[in-house]
């Protein structure tokens, strides 16, 4: 069912927006979601007989685990507009680091994104927690290329993505496929492309949060068994040539259909 608690999801936005996708579902030729969790939100939007799942992917050839000294204890990614940073969940997830310090005094935090107005607030949050010292802000332009991007994650000892909605979660998938074991909200899609549930917080607390990365970042051997199953489950099911391939014969169809 459409959740209208969840910020910027369909049931909470305007009249005239709802009708323009609704429109546009219901003239589409084929549906594609990045989830099942999306799928089934369409789906109850507009009944559509080609309401097809095809994962996002990513490049599994550039993100990939590499040998690497950890610099990070935790790493988070999105841009950090106002909405985004409170739908991403990074107020929790600052939050959650004044636990994980009264274990780990030295780790370090750092949020990956371009600032586009919303990185002020968490840096005012850090200042008011007294983690500043701890915290680190790194924009995507800070990186010239990918392989550069894909080389500091590998530089991180956990993945975070504490969001209240995600229809699929690429930075996410990035992190997996370079082996670092990941920690997800069990909202929207997120348990869905994770598929563990060892790695999912059931309760929306920076507190539960926090235990689940005390946990991971106290068993070397527990992060080294989740992260082989992140990178696997990455290049199994998330990589690039896997989207193509289902996407081959659906843009064939649509071409078909055309003529």
């Amino acid at each position: 069912m459409i959740d209208p608690t969840i910020p910027g999801t369909f049931a909470n936005r305007e009249w005239h927006w709802r009708q323009h996708v609704k429109f546009n579902l219901r003239n589409a030729t084929i549906l594609l979601s990045p989830s099942e969790w999306l799928r089934k939100q369409a789906s109850e939007i507009v009944r559509h007989p080609r309401n097809l799942l095809v994962y996002n992917g990513v490049d599994t050839s550039v993100f990939k685990p590499l040998p690497s000294q950890k610099k990070y204890a935790v790493v988070a990614c999105g841009l950090q507009t106002p909405g985004a940073i409170l739908i991403k969940g990074m107020p929790e997830l600052i939050e959650s680091f004044v636990y994980v310090l009264r274990e780990f005094p030295h780790a370090r935090l750092v949020l990956v994104g371009d600032d586009l107005g919303g990185r002020a607030y968490l840096i005012s949050m850090t200042r008011r927690l007294g983690l500043d010292k701890n915290v680190d802000f790194v924009n995507y332009s800070d990186f010239e290329t990918t392989a550069d991007y894909a080389r500091f994650l590998n530089m991180c000892q956990v993945y975070v993505q504490f969001s209240r909605c995600e229809a699929f979660g690429v930075a996410m998938v990035e992190a997996m496929a370079c082996g670092l074991p990941v920690i997800a909200s069990s909202r929207t899609a997120l348990p869905e492309i994770v598929g563990c549930d060892e790695m999912i917080v059931l309760q929306y607390a920076p507190k539960e949060l926090a235990n689940k990365i005390i946990s991971i970042l106290s068993d070397n051997e527990c992060a080294r068994r989740l992260g082989e199953y992140c990178a696997s489950r990455a290049r199994e099911r998330f990589s690039k040539e896997i989207r193509k391939e289902k996407l081959g014969p659906v843009f064939e169809e649509v071409t078909d259909s055309r003529l």
